[in-house]
């Protein structure tokens, strides 16, 4: 075998090895992902009533942090006026 020939053979198994490991891979998380309750599935999977109310939850923060950042302001106004 010339050395070109050694080449493509060690290019076509590291390749090979690595398609087939990655296809192992997500077949397996496939297969687990399918075993996880809904209630635990990550935001992009789960149903759109999750999804919803996590809009509202995070509506809700955003707006409750608005309020503590404009009353710690109001705070320090009235303590910097004379």
């Amino acid at each position: 075998m010339t050395h070109l020939g050694y080449l493509l053979v060690g290019w076509g198994v590291s390749l090979g090895c690595g398609v087939i490991y990655a296809t192992r891979l997500l077949l397996r998380g496939k297969k687990l992902s399918a075993k996880v309750p809904s209630s635990r599935q990550r935001w992009l999977t789960s149903n759109d009533e999750s999804r919803e109310a996590s809009a509202a939850e995070q509506a809700s923060a955003a707006s409750a942090a608005k309020q503590a950042t404009a009353a710690k302001q109001a705070s320090a106004a009235k303590e910097a006026s004379p």
